[in-house]
């Protein structure tokens, strides 16, 4: 197994993206702490893995509130007795609106979770992988974070924050051993994507079937990503396959970034 031995921390582990990062990284071999607001979701994720034979635990928590990130890891590490590789996958979508219509704790709620949730788990994690020597931080950024995304300001800027953020981890920490890499998925089967459409849909009056059409029609080989996949390429960066990866940015979005 490709991270036997290893433990991993997956934020918004209770469903979708971060499930399937989850299950992959435990049917790679690692043990993993799931961390996320749903507690009964995170539960659930958190005996699937015990089911593999693996080490798993739920650790209910908001990202916005740095108390309970910090406590986040620090459980993780007691429980699990480390922290190997850090996926940061919590994210919020946020209102659809323009920027003139956009209210300020709507833009702050977004970028609460979206960044600055994230690079406070990364400080947390960087302090224990720093004495180790050792480590592997994957942010799950977005598509939009690489092209602009009308009525989703607050959530484009989150997400373009994060290739930064990403690539100025790995300057800081390569000499210590720890890699940090940053994956941007494109529109990703499952209920998220279709409450975005959802939203998207009533805020421009465009019709459903319209709204999933140009979805489809804006990657070249017309498919969505599956949630799986993602969970694949999380595997492939925190294994020594993707070992010369890092302040690296993978668009796994079936080419719709190219549009």
């Amino acid at each position: 197994m490709k991270l036997a031995g290893k433990v991993a921390l997956v934020t918004g582990g209770g469903y979708g993206i971060g499930k399937a990062i989850a299950m992959e990284l435990a049917r790679a071999g690692a043990d993993v702490a799931v961390a996320a607001r749903s507690v009964d979701k995170i539960n659930e994720t958190a005996a699937e893995i015990r089911a593999l034979g693996r080490r798993g635990i739920a650790v209910p928590m908001d990202i916005s509130k740095e108390k309970q990130v910090v406590e986040m890891v620090a459980r993780t590490v007691k429980e699990l007795g480390q922290i190997d590789i850090l996926v940061n996958n919590a994210g919020i979508e946020g209102k659809s609106v323009n920027v003139s219509d956009m209210e300020v704790a709507d833009w702050n709620e977004v970028l609460a979770v979206n960044l600055v949730g994230v690079a406070v788990a990364c400080r947390e994690a960087l302090r224990h992988m720093v004495k180790r020597k050792t480590g592997v931080i994957i942010n799950i950024g977005s598509g939009a974070g690489r092209r602009g995304f009308p009525l989703r300001s607050a959530y484009c800027a989150s997400k373009w924050g994060l290739i930064g953020l990403t690539r100025t981890i790995a300057m800081e920490v390569g000499r210590h051993n720890i890699r940090c890499n940053c994956i941007n998925p494109g529109a990703v089967e499952g209920e998220r994507l279709t409450r975005v459409l959802e939203a998207r849909s009533k805020a421009t009056g465009i019709p459903m079937d319209e709204m999933w059409k140009r979805t489809m029609d804006r990657g070249p080989i017309r498919r969505l990503v599956k949630p799986e996949e993602i969970g694949a390429t999380v595997v492939f960066l925190a294994s020594d396959d993707g070992v010369s990866f890092t302040g690296q940015t993978l668009d796994v979005t079936a080419g719709s970034t190219m549009s």
